[in-house]
């Protein structure tokens, strides 16, 4: 009987083919593949950058007005360091003015009468005060809240009591912010590829970036941080973020404008 089969040589023309036809297969779906790849990872690096944006923004945008500390950008050898130090509020709202006639104990905060000075609350938003917090009353330099010019700490409440009066003589607006005495400045840095954000325990206004504290992006290569104080741009702080994926070596850049309300 006759033997049925492949021979040697079908075989090798078939695996050849087959070869041919693999690698034609993986040459036209490999750029459709490289591509997503891309895609996806200047997505990745673009959701960080925002969420770090916006983090930021979001500190800013409920900071203690005039309080903004930009620091020039200075160099650690060859990396760049880049920080801001803010100090943000977890609560506002407003005090009375004047003194109480139907109750003397009820001290007007713009009283002249001798500390400690008890604060009747008006109307208030965010989170209730608690003792150890900080009452900060037109905070008009930016000075006045690091210096305590312009803040006090609360030392009980119902009514609110402060050790110090923060009033600035004149003022009528009758506002006010609070301050968490567990938080009361915090920096955001971009240094060694990172950028971190770091509570300070006080009100020390810095010359210098702090390096450590909470990692909130990494693969940052570059960060610019601008504020406008005259013309057109005035209150205006300009966030810009460079991240650069370490493999690739692609980048991307993201903006950010944030109009600082500096009225207290």
């Amino acid at each position: 009987m006759k033997a049925r089969g492949f021979s040697l040589i079908e075989l090798i023309v078939v695996m050849v083919l087959m070869g041919i036809l693999a690698l034609s297969v993986t040459m036209f779906f490999k750029p459709a593949v490289d591509s997503f790849i891309d895609a996806r990872r200047r997505a990745d690096m673009s959701d960080a950058a925002d969420t770090s944006l916006r983090k930021m923004a979001q500190d800013i945008r409920r900071a203690v007005p005039n309080s903004l500390n930009l620091i020039a950008p200075l160099y650690s050898g060859t990396t760049q360091l880049a920080c801001f130090q803010i100090v943000p509020t977890i609560a506002g709202g407003r005090y009375r003015t004047d003194i109480d006639t139907a109750d003397n104990a009820a001290i007007a905060l713009n009283d002249s009468s001798p500390s400690p000075f008890r604060m009747a609350i008006l109307a208030a938003q965010g989170r209730p005060a608690a003792v150890g917090d900080f009452v900060v009353i037109n905070n008009q330099n930016a000075d006045d809240v690091y210096n305590g010019a312009s803040r006090a700490r609360i030392s009980a409440l119902a009514p609110v009591t402060l050790a110090t009066n923060p009033t600035v003589s004149g003022y009528m607006g009758g506002r006010f912010q609070l301050v968490s005495g567990q938080e009361q400045s915090v920096m955001y840095t971009c240094a060694n590829n990172r950028l971190t954000r770091k509570i300070l325990p006080d009100f020390t206004k810095k010359a210098a970036c702090e390096t450590d504290g909470t990692l909130l992006a990494g693969n940052v290569s570059g960060c610019a941080f601008s504020y406008g104080s005259a013309g057109e741009t005035s209150g205006l702080l300009t966030l810009s973020l460079t991240m650069t994926h370490a493999a690739s070596q692609e980048s991307i850049t993201l903006g950010h404008a944030i109009h600082v309300d500096n009225a207290p």
